[in-house]
């Protein structure tokens, strides 16, 4: 069946990345250039493409599914339904330029239901200010494929960080054992011969639980790296163009040249706000080799030597790229 899709409202701009990766501060600078919404996330929208690729869904309607969930999403935030007011989140109102704005939306009389003109009026303001939904979604480049099928005019960026600062996140998350069965996990998982195994292991089930816990890390890095990279490399060159790989040590250490290069992107501009970001977050700062070396260490004793030649190989390749 072919069906009907919402066209595009805003900017829609997606921040990715592996769990861990560093995704936040990303979301968080773009959030604050001109234009830009406060930062969305929705786990639901991300399990998407997720059923895609398992088969449950077909891409017909993995699209159009997307297409309305992201149209729904930017009309509902800005006519303030679903509004977020709590100041530690990085999502909230509170963490943006200018929260007034979102007052004013708040106690305006838009809405998609009512009899008036106004929801109509909304879409037209939505288009007018040319504003950029910034959503923040997972599985690093897993899905840049579907994304960029139901979204031609998006810009992906992926925030890359180095192997071993992520393994090492994950352990201290235990994201491999106990947090799957915390109802916290937005992670898609499945039973697989009576075990709970993470969407991160579809394909290699076996491995994935014979492994110890931080062998399952690194292999869970290590497919998701080379799952992303198959998706980015069969891209076609006008896509590739439309996704741009960012290093989180480049990131935190020299954050103004990646700002420039993505108000040149989205055709936009810093604001105060946007310092104000920089100096929460700690940027620009050095970044430790000495802790990194200590981590690596650390993993070696509780890997096995495949997992830990593994991790050795990732690493070796993210420090020659960068």
């Amino acid at each position: 069946m072919k069906f009907i899709k919402k066209s595009d409202l805003s900017k829609v701009v997606f921040v990715s990345g592996s769990t861990r990766s560093g995704k936040i501060i990303l979301s968080r600078i773009i959030s604050s250039l001109e234009r830009s919404e406060n930062i969305t996330v929705d786990h639901l929208i991300e399990q998407l493409p997720v059923m895609e690729r398992l088969g449950e869904l077909s891409k017909e309607a993995c699209s159009t599914l997307l297409r309305y969930a992201v149209h729904l999403r930017t009309y509902d935030n800005f006519i303030g339904r679903n509004t977020n007011f709590k100041t530690t989140d990085f999502t909230s109102i509170f963490k943006t330029e200018n929260p007034k704005k979102y007052f004013k939306r708040l106690i305006s009389n838009r809405d998609i239901y009512g009899d008036s003109n106004d929801g109509d009026e909304a879409i037209k303001k939505i288009r007018s200010e040319k504003i950029i939904f910034n959503m923040m979604i997972h599985y690093e480049l897993m899905h840049v494929d579907i994304f960029l099928r139901a979204f031609p005019q998006c810009r992906f960026y992926c925030m890359e960080r180095h192997p071993v600062d992520l393994v090492n996140s994950w352990i201290n998350k235990r994201y491999s054992s106990t947090f799957l069965k915390n109802p916290r996990n937005a992670t898609i998982t499945y039973k697989y011969k009576n075990n709970l195994v993470p969407y991160y292991a579809y394909g290699w089930e076996e491995k994935y639980i014979q492994s110890n816990y931080v062998d399952k890390i690194i292999f869970m890095i290590e497919n998701s790296t080379k799952v992303s990279k198959q998706k980015y490399n069969k891209l076609s060159k006008i896509n590739k163009k439309k996704v741009k790989k960012i290093s989180f040590d480049e990131v935190v250490s020299n954050p103004e040249k990646i700002i420039k290069k993505i108000c040149n992107d989205l055709k936009t501009k810093k604001t105060s706000y946007t310092k104000k970001i920089l100096d929460e977050e700690n940027c620009p700062r050095e970044i430790d080799l000495k802790i990194r070396n200590e981590k690596m260490e650390n993993i070696r004793k509780k890997s096995s030597i495949e997992g830990f030649q593994i991790l050795k190989k990732l690493s070796r390749k993210f420090d020659t790229k960068g």
